[in-house]
């Protein structure tokens, strides 16, 4: 058994009964975001990126409940973070702004870490009777993959999918 399925496994087992995690898929993305925002070389693909790829994961693995609270935290926790340091900090001048961005960072952080530890959960599904036990009927269902492409000179970040 490879990483993933080792830690597909403990998020299994740590999600408590009746739960399903997904934070592994909103780190997967999460770092595919980052990766296309340094490598394309302009903010807004990070920017974009950030707060549209944790809700965009939600909505897709059926945790609509928490699009909100995740689209809230990823925009407003920064900002707070900033605020907060730069109110608290004893200095004026340019050490205001590195303040600023260390506490930007910290909400960042905080952002990612609430989102993929404790949002990214729904309800297991419930066997039903003669599916096998898997929670799926015996029809295919429609599955939506988000991709990545970085190219020289372009990143595309796109869904594809089953319908």
């Amino acid at each position: 058994m490879g990483a993933q399925g080792r830690c597909q496994e403990a998020e299994k087992e740590s999600s408590g009964p009746g739960y399903e995690r997904y934070g592994l898929t909103m780190f997967l993305v999460d770092a595919a975001v980052v990766t296309a925002g340094f490598l394309s070389e302009d903010e807004r693909v990070f920017a974009v990126g950030y707060l549209a790829a944790g809700p965009s994961v939600h909505f897709l693995e059926g945790g609509t409940d928490v699009v909100i609270w995740s689209l809230g935290m990823r925009a407003l926790l920064p900002f707070a973070g900033g605020a907060i340091a730069v109110y608290s900090s004893d200095c004026s001048g340019e050490c205001d702004f590195g303040s600023a961005l260390l506490g930007v960072g910290v909400g960042l952080a905080a952002a990612y870490t609430v989102d993929w530890l404790v949002l990214a959960k729904k309800p297991a599904p419930t066997p039903r009777l003669g599916d096998g036990g898997a929670g799926r009927g015996s029809a295919l269902a429609p599955t939506l993959v988000p991709t990545l492409v970085v190219d020289t000179g372009q990143v595309q970040v796109g869904i594809g999918g089953r319908f």
